[in-house]
């Protein structure tokens, strides 16, 4: 990725700002998923192999829906190496 495609710091630190407004002060953490980049290489991944072949995302990895959903709109699988993973126990979910 070249530093033109890359989120500029001022757009990073409005985030952030963003998420202490919403009340995140507490370890306040930003993570920025670049999904156009997440399907690019999903895609060469893809081409690499011969049809048929499965891809696969963890979804311990990657436990936000949005970014799984759009994983698997690209032709990715998900995998889990345990329900637990699966059910994300520890995160709040049944």
């Amino acid at each position: 990725m070249s530093d033109a495609e890359r989120l500029d710091p001022e757009s990073m630190t409005r985030a952030f700002c963003e998420a202490r407004r919403r009340g995140m002060d507490v370890e306040p953490a930003v993570l920025f998923h670049d999904l156009g980049r997440m399907r690019a290489r999903i895609a060469r991944i893809r081409a690499a192999f011969p049809a048929g072949a499965l891809h696969a995302v963890a979804i311990k990895a990657n436990p936000l829906l949005e970014v799984l959903r759009a994983a698997v709109a690209c032709g990715a699988g998900l995998e889990a190496a345990s329900l637990d993973a699966f059910w994300g126990r520890g995160r709040g979910q049944p």
